[in-house]
C-alpha cells in the first residue's frame, strides 16, 4: 500500500508506532529525488510500515540520499 513520507520537521502523528530507520542511495544515474524517494517507501514497506517521519534528504554532486524513522500510522 501506499507510504506517507514526512519531512523532519514536520509534526509525528499521533498514535505513530516506530519500526527500524531506513535509508535509501542514489548515485550516478538515480542520483534523483523522485527514485530516491520510491526506495525509501519500499525500504519502510519491506519492515511494515506506512509511514516515514523525520525524513532528511541530502543532495550532493552525483548522489542523494534519505533517511528516516519507518512506522505505522494507526
Amino acid at each position: 500500500g501506499p507510504v506517507r513520507v514526512l519531512m523532519e520537521n514536520g509534526a509525528v502523528p499521533d498514535g505513530f508506532v516506530e519500526i527500524a530507520l531506513v535509508r535509501a542511495r542514489g548515485e550516478g544515474n538515480r542520483a534523483n529525488l523522485p527514485d530516491v524517494m520510491d526506495s525509501l517507501q519500499d525500504e519502510a514497506r519491506s519492515v511494515g510500515g506506512n509511514a516515514v517521519v523525520r525524513t532528511r534528504i541530502d543532495q550532493g554532486s552525483g548522489s542523494v540520499s534519505a533517511i528516516g524513522t519507518a512506522g505505522i500510522i494507526r
